[in-house]
Order: C-alpha cells, then sequence, then structure tokens
C-alpha cells in the first residue's frame, strides 16, 4: 500500500472532523510511524476525503503548492503543530484536566479560522464556508473551527481515549460505555489477548 492509498484508508472513527484530524497518526507503538497527513498531497487527500476541502479548491491548492514548495512546508508546519495541540486540548477535556494552557496553543488557529469564514445559506440553513479560500492553509480553517465547537458543545462531555491506543472519539454509542476507538482494531485486539490469558489461567 502506497501513502495515498493509506490516506484513503485511513480510519475514521472519532465522531468528529477535528477529532479524526488528532488521529492522523498511528495510534500506537507498532504503528506510530504511520502518518496520514505527512505531505502537502496526503493532507490535500485526506481533506477532500473528509468534507473538508472540495475537489476543485483542493486542485487549485495542489496547483499553487507546487509553485510555492516553502510556502507549504509552512503549512505542513503549521498543521502538525495544531494536531499536537489539539491533542492536548482534547485529551484534558477527555480527563477532565484544565483546558487553559492547551486552549492558549489552539486559540490563535480557531481565531483565523473565524475571521476568514463566510456565511453560506444551504438547505439547512446557514453554515460557516471557506471555500474561497486560496491560502495553502486553507485545510486547517474547518479543522478549527470544528475544534472549536466541539469545546463547547455537549458532545465534550462524551469524549474518550481509547482504552488500548492513543486515539480519541466521541462515545454516541447507547449507554456510552464505548471503551475502544474501533472494535474491529483496538476490541479484537484486546480481545484476542483476554481470550489467550484465559486459556493460560485454565
Amino acid at each position: 500500500m502506497n501513502d495515498r492509498e493509506q490516506t484513503e484508508t485511513w480510519s475514521l472513527v472519532a465522531g468528529d472532523l477535528a477529532l479524526d484530524f488528532v488521529n492522523t497518526v498511528g495510534g500506537n507503538e507498532s504503528t506510530a510511524h504511520l502518518d496520514a497527513i505527512a505531505t502537502y498531497e496526503l493532507l490535500l487527500v485526506w481533506s477532500v476525503r473528509v468534507g473538508a476541502l472540495a475537489e476543485d479548491q483542493a486542485e487549485a491548492l495542489r496547483r499553487r503548492a507546487r509553485r510555492r514548495a516553502a510556502e507549504a512546508d509552512e503549512a505542513m508546519a503549521r498543521v502538525h503543530a495544531l494536531r499536537g495541540s489539539l491533542y492536548d486540548l482534547f485529551l484534558d477535556l477527555a480527563t477532565g484536566e484544565p483546558i487553559n494552557e492547551s486552549w492558549a496553543n489552539v486559540r490563535p488557529e480557531v481565531a483565523d479560522a473565524v475571521a476568514r469564514a463566510e456565511p453560506v445559506r444551504d438547505e439547512a440553513g446557514i453554515r460557516w464556508s471557506w471555500a474561497g479560500a486560496t491560502e495553502l492553509d486553507a485545510p486547517l480553517l474547518p479543522v478549527a473551527h470544528a475544534a472549536a465547537t466541539l469545546v463547547t458543545s455537549p458532545q465534550a462531555a462524551l469524549l474518550r481515549q481509547c482504552g488500548r491506543c492513543r486515539w480519541l472519539f466521541v462515545d454516541h454509542s447507547r449507554n456510552h460505555a464505548r471503551r475502544w476507538c474501533d472494535m474491529r482494531t483496538c476490541g479484537m485486539a484486546q480481545k484476542v489477548e483476554r481470550q489467550a490469558e484465559r486459556r493460560r489461567e485454565s
């Protein structure tokens, strides 16, 4: 599997755009080297996949990035810095820690996203859009806004960290007792380990 295929098939299990962005790094020791948005091209692929960018906007950004490699590198530095800051923020929320310090690192990106948002009317009403953004940091804008929305929403109380890896998610389960980022991966691995342990004990 090449890098693009990896990004196109990357798990989206968090239930929120900002959390899926945080989870673009492998969640455990064996996958920590994997990064779904390691390059600007992969960032665009991921952003289109999750609906943060339209394909035509992504293509315009792709052409600009080819002409302005240094700008693309600067944008990626901000992308990865925001990802780390958001992880700290959401982990603080999930564990009940104060968020003042972690929020301070996220605030500038949120302020930038709000300043550049445009109201767009659709069937559901009015929503914020960054479809007209042409700078190479455009993929950051909907993510930063989604992060701010999550922090102040009732769903913040349902933030969880996987019981087996570092990934975060919103617990939408009926009884709010979800323990794994994905039952097919971490949940299944835990189940296999428990079965092996029971066999050893017996």
